[in-house]
């Protein structure tokens, strides 16, 4: 995002924040892949209570959302199938798959980084579309209400999940490891 351009786009609102976001998920596993002691298989598979999703189910998350996300604002053709095409199946169980399931939605985010596809998510911010709400309920919504009360939140959610799991397992990480992504915001 360069200083001239509008503050407040649903482009500017939206890719460059889950940008952030997949970058601090990095930055998390990294730390905790170098320097948790038990084996990667424990930290993988842990969750803050017997009823939660275990961390690599917090990247998977993340991940899907954020290719929902870019499918239905760039008008995507293959919008529905997008993130099965482009991730792989099921949750990844490696530090490596982690890293290459956030890898491939970064280079996404970075290949949409141009004018005609922020034309396109721009025009396409008040368009309105159906939105899964859970099984079998779908919502018709506009794009950026989509994006900023439905998404994004569910990110952030998976985020600090996947932080408190880390945390939990005695990660030396802090508040400041959350905002490892976003410093190229503020530049």
């Amino acid at each position: 995002m360069s200083p001239k351009e509008p503050t407040s786009t649903l482009y500017t609102t939206t890719f460059p924040i889950l940008t952030s976001i997949l970058k601090t998920l990095l930055h998390l596993l990294r730390t905790a892949e170098r320097t948790h002691s038990n084996p990667s298989s424990l930290l993988l598979n842990s969750r803050l209570h017997a009823t939660m999703y275990p961390l690599t189910d917090q990247i998977r998350i993340a991940t899907t959302f954020s290719v929902r996300l870019f499918a239905r604002l760039t008008n995507h053709p293959e919008a529905d199938t997008l993130p099965t095409t482009l991730l792989p199946e099921g949750n990844p169980q490696t530090f490596a798959e982690c890293y290459e399931r956030i890898d491939k939605v970064l280079e996404l985010l970075k290949d949409a980084d141009n004018d005609a596809t922020k034309e396109v998510v721009n025009a396409n911010a008040e368009t309105v579309k159906p939105a899964p709400m859970g099984p079998g309920v779908e919502v018709d919504v506009t794009n950026a209400l989509y994006a900023h009360t439905m998404v994004l939140p569910n990110i952030y959610f998976h985020l600090n999940t996947a932080y408190g799991i880390i945390r939990m397992e005695g990660v030396e990480i802090g508040k400041r490891d959350l905002y490892v992504g976003f410093g190229e915001l503020w530049r």
